[in-house]
């Protein structure tokens, strides 16, 4: 988290570009107030998601559905609204070269429907001359899965991935079209947004679109529940399915 703008201009980094993959609070919600200091920067986001970083009114009013004002108050602050012309819509991949770096950026939808794949390419370089760039790693934002914190070990040779659907635009058939393009993307890493970086491996691409199924096998089974069931509460939503424990 960049929590002091200044920090790039102590370190002469010219500020271009900022990379948004997801239009929420957690995710994109002070893109305005660092751009107030980031002077020639313009935002980089989903064509979806342009909307509310114009107009973040729906995006706050949604975050304190869930949150509640009080919370979003304090984890987040004020949601500064972004200027129009900082920001660069993205509809189709887009290739963005920044010295040796190539960033693509193309959307994706599942956990929603205004998220963006950041994909890092670099020169691949073997008995001293350049070859094809290779994907060093993906920016998956929540379109992937979240490695839960209590399951990390210090190898990061494996993790607990477990996916973080979203109630009102949970797509799991866009979701999996997602995860194989991670497969296809092959990378060395996966940057998490929750939490940290870890080594990618092919068969996290089926181990996600299992526990989706199940995600949506659970879901169906609450919604078929009785009211006697529904007023009970999450103890009869088998949330602790034997799946779901790590191997």
């Amino acid at each position: 988290m960049i929590v002091d703008a200044s920090a790039f201009h102590d370190l002469k980094i010219v500020d271009t570009h900022m990379f948004g993959d997801e239009s929420v609070a957690n995710h994109a919600g002070a893109a305005g107030r660092l751009l107030q200091d980031l002077k020639n920067a313009k935002l980089v986001v989903s064509q979806r998601g342009a909307k509310h970083m114009i107009d973040p009114q729906k995006l706050k009013q949604g975050t304190e559905q869930v949150y509640s004002k009080e919370l979003i108050d304090k984890w987040h602050g004020e949601i500064i609204p972004v200027l129009e012309d900082r920001i660069i819509p993205i509809n189709e991949h887009t290739v963005f070269n920044i010295g040796v770096l190539e960033l693509l950026v193309e959307p994706t939808s599942g956990h929603a429907p205004h998220h963006v794949f950041i994909s890092l390419f670099l020169p691949n370089e073997q008995n001293g001359t350049k070859q094809e760039k290779y994907c060093h790693g993906v920016f998956t934002g929540d379109n992937f899965a979240g490695e839960c914190p209590f399951q990390r070990n210090h190898t990061r040779i494996s993790a607990f991935l477990m996916p973080q659907p979203t109630p009102p635009q949970f797509d799991p058939q866009s979701w999996k079209l997602a995860l194989i393009r991670i497969g296809q993307l092959n990378p060395q890493l996966i940057y998490l947004t929750h939490y940290g970086v870890i080594e990618f491996k092919q068969e996290m691409v089926q181990d996600v679109c299992q526990k989706l199924d199940k995600y949506v096998e659970i879901v169906d089974e609450a919604l078929q529940m009785d009211d006697k069931d529904k007023k009970d509460g999450e103890e009869n939503i088998p949330i602790n399915d034997s799946y779901f424990k790590e191997k």
